[in-house]
């Protein structure tokens, strides 16, 4: 059962994911979970070009009990991948 959420998109949002879709594969990947994750990214993606959905057990977990994402888990060379991400510690084990 999924709850009611809120988005607040940025303007040209839309424009943005569509033109991206033309030439790549979008892949969201998230720490939370698919019960969260998905109302959310079902507003985001009103066009429907998000190819795919990752949600919090594709990510690694630390000893702090901290989610955070691993690159090597989406099955893509990472060389092929631009991570776009608001945490830092989800950079710090990425191959390069």
């Amino acid at each position: 059962m999924y709850q009611k959420v809120y988005v607040k998109k940025r303007p040209g949002l839309d424009e943005f994911l569509r033109l991206l879709a033309n030439d790549y594969e979008i892949v969201i990947y998230t720490a939370s979970l698919a019960q969260y994750a998905d109302p959310v990214i079902d507003e985001m993606d009103v066009e429907r070009v998000i190819a795919k959905r990752l949600y919090r057990e594709a990510c690694a977990v630390d000893d702090e009990g901290c989610f955070y994402k691993d690159l090597s888990k989406i099955g893509r060379k990472a060389k092929d991948c631009v991570m776009v991400d608001d945490n830092p510690r989800n950079f710090r084990n990425q191959k390069r």
